[in-house]
């Protein structure tokens, strides 16, 4: 019979356990970050831009006028 071991440091467990990689956590930390930033900058454009803030006037200027006077509602 044999018997395997697996030598656990008081770091943590060894590279050659196949465990994933304590780094990983930093990478998926920044590729969010850089995400939610990418994110918040069109955003910001978009809001800077003056286009949305036209797209909503229009909207309401088309709902004031909601319903037409010449419709007949019964």
């Amino acid at each position: 019979m044999t018997h395997h071991t697996a030598l656990i440091h008081e770091d943590g467990p060894s590279d050659e356990g196949g465990l994933p990689d304590d780094g990983m956590a930093t990478a998926e930390y920044a590729v969010g970050t850089l995400g939610a930033c990418s994110i918040a900058l069109v955003l910001h454009g978009l809001a800077t831009d003056g286009s949305i803030f036209d797209l909503i006037a229009g909207l309401f200027r088309l709902l004031d006028g909601f319903p037409p006077g010449n419709l007949r509602l019964r």
